[in-house]
């Protein structure tokens, strides 16, 4: 952040001193001889213009240089929607940038290059398998259960140079008939509390553990490379750890709910959107005043270390 601050008061001060170099230049302009009244009024109007146009050209270059996408690596992103991050693959859905665009509470683009969100990686082919190692994947977290594992392998477990682990985040029901079975079965997934008893859970399944195995996966992964997560659809299960790395990164809670919306209703089916739009913002917000933040969660009921969470933070939000 202070890095940033530092940045944009140099460009300030870039600019400042451009202007007064184009001042400069008005007064150092030539002088003409007038022959005619409009010839007059044409010299005076260039000794405006040309310093003026300077100024812009510099503005504008500072302003590309200050505000520019971050993470540029000099990935080919051809195959990459330039509106939503979405990677356009034949053999994978639902596989896109995670939060493509998108900004900090202080206006800041995230690394918006640093995590790839996915559906089922077990049908890549050996094209859309090399595209996503261009691409700089070098990680790959699996977040489906054991016995789906077992029944469809993940084709990066066995590809060399690729760190694959599987990590499970259990969400009981498949599908869900109310907003409120959402955001219990979301809870439950991270070993919370349930909202209707105001009583924390029995976490059998180590949620709150693998959460952390998650997190520290992610601080351990090699450095400079992308991270890929995904379950089956890349909906509830990517949804939540999405959900987790978008609001360590100070993204706004309507940003995480539109990034949300996006990949989990492919069908477009608005009454479903209406459903899932306030299951997540319920969801985040209990999580929020239950805990005080996401941070808070992290380190309070998964035990997970400052160290990690700095880690995480420096690869969602570095330049």
């Amino acid at each position: 952040m202070k890095k940033r601050k530092i940045k944009r008061k140099i460009a300030v001060l870039a600019a400042m001193l451009s202007i007064g170099q184009s001042r400069s230049l008005a007064m150092d302009l030539p002088e003409v001889k007038i022959e005619s009244q409009s010839n007059s009024q044409l010299v005076k109007c260039l000794k405006f213009v040309i310093p003026s146009a300077i100024v812009t050209v510099i503005a504008l270059g500072i302003f590309k240089i200050t505000n520019c996408s971050k993470n540029t690596d000099n990935v080919d992103l051809s195959n990459v929607s330039e509106k939503t991050g979405e990677i356009k693959l034949n053999s994978v859905k639902n596989i896109r940038f995670l939060g493509w665009k998108m900004k900090d509470k202080d206006g800041n683009l995230i690394n918006d290059k640093a995590f790839i969100r996915s559906g089922n990686t077990n049908n890549l082919t050996p094209e859309d398998l090399a595209a996503l190692k261009k691409l700089g994947v070098k990680a790959v977290i699996d977040l489906r259960y054991p016995d789906e594992v077992g029944r469809e392998p993940d084709k990066f477990s066995v590809e060399p140079g690729i760190n694959y682990r599987n990590i499970s985040i259990f969400v009981i029901h498949g599908s869900f008939a109310n907003a409120n079975q959402m955001v219990d079965d979301y809870l439950c997934a991270l070993g919370c509390f349930n909202p209707r008893t105001d009583q924390e859970v029995n976490d059998k399944n180590n949620a709150r553990k693998n959460i952390k195995k998650i997190f520290e996966t992610i601080a351990n992964a090699p450095e400079g490379g992308k991270i890929l997560f995904h379950c089956s659809h890349g909906k509830d299960r990517t949804g939540i750890l999405s959900i987790l790395l978008l609001s360590f990164a100070g993204v706004s809670k309507e940003d995480i709910v539109k990034n949300f919306i996006e990949c989990y209703n492919r069908d477009g089916k608005s009454q479903v959107k209406l459903f899932t739009k306030q299951a997540v913002e319920k969801f985040i917000d209990l999580l929020t005043k239950r805990y005080g933040s996401v941070e808070n969660f992290l380190k309070s009921k998964c035990g997970i270390s400052d160290e990690t969470i700095q880690k995480v933070k420096k690869r969602i939000n570095s330049n």
